[in-house]
């Protein structure tokens, strides 16, 4: 019988991929919101892996960034409206030091 897969075999604790460090998760949001210019807490959920975005985007908007929130009705994945949701829109990309 195989032994099942576990995020142990695939990457080391260390993999940025795999981290759930808050700097790790501020990059990933920054560049996700750079891509697309606006990041809703469930594309952050599911295709960042950020369970709870509201504190990275307050962290990068302690470090100087510019992003404003928009309360909307958003469907997650599995179809389900969700109203007042948030979505962050990145106005500037001017920042301090991001560390």
């Amino acid at each position: 019988m195989k032994k099942p897969t576990t995020s142990n075999d695939m990457a080391g604790p260390q993999s940025p991929i795999y981290s759930t460090s808050a700097a790790t998760q501020r990059q990933q949001i920054l560049a996700y919101m750079e891509e697309h210019g606006s990041i809703t807490t469930y594309e952050a959920r599911e295709d960042l892996g950020v369970a709870s975005p509201a504190p990275r985007i307050k962290e990068l908007r302690d470090r100087g960034y510019v992003i404003i929130t928009l309360l909307q009705d958003l469907s997650d994945a599995n179809g389900v409206i969700h109203p007042r949701s948030a979505r962050y829109v990145l106005l500037c990309k001017e920042a301090a030091n991001d560390d």
